[in-house]
């Protein structure tokens, strides 16, 4: 009985090797990206003002309204990229 078993303890076995390899492959990789956002993020906070942040966009779209200017030139971009084929 112990050698239908040897198989898929077998199995088992390499099936849990790979998945650990796959998370640690996931970790190393979302690693660096995170490392990467939180410089950004920590070199860039002086520069960014809660006026910067929530102000309506001004000069042509190209300073402030962050939250408001970045999700509207998406919009604007993809239209115009979509409405030009």
């Amino acid at each position: 009985m112990s050698s239908l078993n040897e198989p898929r303890r077998k199995t088992k076995f390499v099936e849990g090797l790979g998945f650990t390899l796959l998370r640690a492959i996931a970790f190393f990789t979302v690693l660096p990206i995170l490392g990467l956002v939180a410089y950004i993020i920590i070199k860039g906070a002086p520069a960014f003002s809660w006026q910067f942040l929530t102000a309506a966009p001004t000069d042509g779209m190209r300073e402030g309204g962050a939250v408001f200017g970045a999700p509207w030139r998406g919009c604007r971009d993809l239209h115009r990229r979509i409405c030009q084929r």
